[in-house]
């Protein structure tokens, strides 16, 4: 009787630890499967807001020295999921309204930048520049910014606005999520379009290749060249546990579940040995600049700016790049007595005090209305502007 009774028992749990171990194995299985659908709609969404960015044909035009420029003349309209912005570039090339009364009597600045100084994704009167000069009608900003710049091409495009222009700030508006980065290539990693390209003598003097640019169109294949790739290489990936090398390949996941940490001492090594060149060459380049603004009776200032990752995501790779080269950035403005305004750390700080949880479109990055409108506040006490 005994022994029925024990051979019952173990029956029933043999039974359900058969069906724990089944159930278990359909859950993980289930489970697999809805994160691989579920990352692969994320995925098809995310080409769609991408796929979802059109604007008019025609608003940059090829140029021989500079790589491209913005067609004077143009207007149109860039349409995506999350805008509807017109863009009008004036006579001379650049965003805004035609400048009628040049000369000016008064001060005068301009901004050189890439696609956040443009204003990409936001009507004119909504970008920083415009919020400048209606904060501070007793001087005139002049937008320079061009999409996909980097310092190099600001550098030849100051050469060639100085002497037309004569400003008497030249306000550099550096982008820290590629800017140092893109001054090393000739093709940038953003733009289907070579650039020219300084390289350094032996005794750091800059010379210019890849000039004339060649005007075809690049067509990029497959992307093993990014900008993790050439800033950490395999850094990453020994930086981080299993897990947390996993949890990059699944979108959905990564939006949802903490940030794996990061073993950030290697990879502040890494991008100390990774980034020497581009450092000494965006040294020159400042250098250069500030020479160039001082030969034509102005001065250069500098301006940080930061991408969405270093504002809303502190502990992300991409963040700890943006803030290594903020660093690096600010020491070399102080060590060449250049005055710089430290737009990404402000933005960071406003952030973690609960400000700012609309001043990035979401999917495409660039800043809305909102986050040209804190940009133009910072630069105006940066610059010691009245408010």
């Amino acid at each position: 009787m005994k022994n029925k009774i024990l051979h019952k028992i173990k029956f029933i749990i043999d039974n359900y630890l058969r069906s724990w171990l089944l159930s278990t194995v359909i859950f993980i299985i289930s489970t697999t499967l809805s994160l691989i659908a579920a990352d692969y709609i994320l995925f098809r969404y995310e080409k769609w807001i991408s796929a979802s960015s059109v604007i008019d044909p025609g608003l940059l035009r090829h140029h021989p020295r500079l790589g491209w420029v913005l067609a004077p003349g143009w207007q149109g309209s860039h349409r995506h999921h999350e805008f509807n912005a017109s863009y009008e570039i004036n006579q001379y090339g650049f965003r805004g309204h035609s400048w009628t009364n040049l000369p000016s009597n008064r001060k005068r600045i301009v901004l050189l930048g890439d696609s956040f100084t443009f204003g990409l994704g936001v009507n004119e009167g909504d970008t920083f520049t415009a919020c400048l000069a209606q904060s501070d009608p007793e001087n005139e900003y002049l937008n320079f910014g061009v999409p996909g710049f980097s310092t190099d091409q600001e550098y030849l495009l100051q050469q060639e606005v100085a002497g037309k222009f004569q400003p008497e700030v030249y306000l550099l508006l550096f982008y820290l999520g590629n800017d140092i980065v893109d001054n090393l290539l000739h093709v940038p990693l953003q733009v289907q379009q070579e650039k020219p390209l300084f390289r350094l003598l032996e005794d750091d003097e800059l010379t210019l290749t890849n000039v004339p640019v060649p005007s075809a169109e690049v067509k990029r294949t497959h992307d093993t060249v990014t900008l993790e790739s050439i800033i950490y290489g395999d850094a990453l990936a020994q930086a981080q546990n299993p897990f947390g090398r996993w949890l990059r390949t699944n979108r959905l996941l990564e939006m949802v579940l903490p940030p794996p940490r990061l073993r950030t001492t290697e990879l502040q090594a890494a991008l100390e040995d990774r980034l020497i060149e581009q450092k000494r060459l965006q040294v020159a380049l400042l250098q250069a600049m500030s020479e160039t603004a001082t030969a034509h009776g102005g001065k250069l200032v500098l301006a940080l700016l930061p991408g969405m990752s270093y504002v809303t995501s502190p502990v992300s790779p991409s963040s700890l790049f943006q803030d290594h080269v903020r660093l690096f950035m600010l020491n070399t403005a102080e060590i060449n007595h250049l005055k710089s305004i430290d737009v990404a750390g402000s933005m960071r700080e406003l952030h973690d005090a609960g400000e700012g949880r609309d001043w990035f479109f979401p999917n495409e990055g660039h800043y809305t209305p909102a986050g040209h409108r804190i940009v133009a506040k910072i630069i105006r006490q940066g610059l010691n502007l009245t408010p």
